[in-house]
């Protein structure tokens, strides 16, 4: 069977609200929208927001959305026209096109770095609880590098499992990587757990690597892990991934 439709998607981005965003203006809507402009420019259809440890980005698209709904609706109410109609035009198409997903980078023990990405049909105060049941302090929120969650990797992706979120190991060839941070048992242990369901890699020679290692009886998985590259041109381009 041949899927009739295939769709672009980039599981790992960052907004202003993670402090390795790159660029930034002084205007932090603007920064949003050029986010948006971006990933319309590389005909992406599906969007993951992954800010370190919190999930106020994808709250904050969600408020830009709400403001253009109202001033669409004014607009349209009043029969007003001016040349500020186009950008609300613009970006009201833009969110009824890309489908953007809820999501986060979480840092678990012992510095892994694991996507989550979560059902658009989520209460966002579930995510938020599930943060603080993590163990994500309100200085560790949009930052890498300030302390562990409260979760093990594997205690991380059984918890992500009861939201039904898709849990992802990201830059797992990298620093910080399930791949590349973890060794021996531990990494099988990780590898055979059915709640992680894709790994994020940076070097083809990498993928390769893990795809033999997965052949050994050891790393035995019921479902097959879906692979994710970082290269190519890329919305995520705009906020290095450390």
């Amino acid at each position: 069977m041949f899927l009739s439709n295939f769709y672009k998607a980039d599981f790992h981005v960052h907004t202003p609200e993670s402090h390795c965003f790159y660029p930034t203006s002084e205007a932090k809507e603007e920064d949003y929208k050029k986010l948006l402009r971006s990933v319309k420019e590389n005909s992406v259809d599906i969007l993951a927001i992954t800010d370190h440890n919190t999930i106020n980005g994808y709250k904050y698209l969600l408020q830009i959305k709400e403001k253009y709904a109202h001033e669409l609706e004014t607009i349209t109410k009043y029969s007003l026209k001016s040349e500020s109609t186009k950008e609300v035009d613009e970006f009201i198409s833009l969110f009824s096109e890309i489908l953007i997903l809820p999501g986060i980078e979480y840092e678990a023990k012992p510095g892994i770095h694991l996507l989550m990405i979560f059902n658009p049909e989520i209460e966002i105060r579930e995510i938020d609880d599930f943060l603080d049941k993590a163990g994500i302090t309100p200085d560790m929120k949009g930052y890498d590098g300030k302390g562990c969650g409260r979760w093990h990797v594997e205690e991380a992706l059984d918890q992500a499992s009861t939201l039904d979120a898709i849990a992802i190991g990201a830059h797992a060839d990298r620093d910080k990587g399930i791949y590349n941070d973890t060794k021996h048992g531990y990494r099988q242990q990780l590898f055979r757990n059915e709640n992680l369901h894709g790994l994020e890699f940076r070097n083809l020679v990498n993928r390769e690597k893990i795809k033999s290692l997965l052949k050994d009886p050891s790393y035995q998985r019921k479902y097959a892990l879906a692979w994710i590259s970082t290269e190519g041109d890329s919305p995520k381009d705009l906020a290095p991934q450390p």
